[in-house]
């Protein structure tokens, strides 16, 4: 899929965009959404370079705080 923010819109597409940067996470996104790992840190895992505005859009997504972990238990995403 394609995340496209203007600043003030945040635009979500099912195709990806010719021109769009891509962030190869294999399977990784389930650890960002549920908090188990950060953006910064898969970044760090998978060798990914993540442009500035890119990663602040994953962490306004997806907030520091309290999430159910993939061994049901709770973490606290710092």
């Amino acid at each position: 899929m394609t995340l496209e923010s203007t600043g003030t819109t945040l635009r979500v597409d099912d195709t990806l965009a010719p021109d769009a940067p891509v962030i190869a996470w294999p399977a990784a996104l389930a650890h960002l959404v549920t908090g188990y790992r950060s953006a910064e840190l898969l970044a760090v895992i998978h060798h990914a370079v993540i442009h500035e505005r890119a990663l602040m859009l994953l962490q306004a997504l997806f907030p520091t705080g309290w999430r159910l972990s993939r061994n049901e238990s709770w973490t606290y995403r710092v």
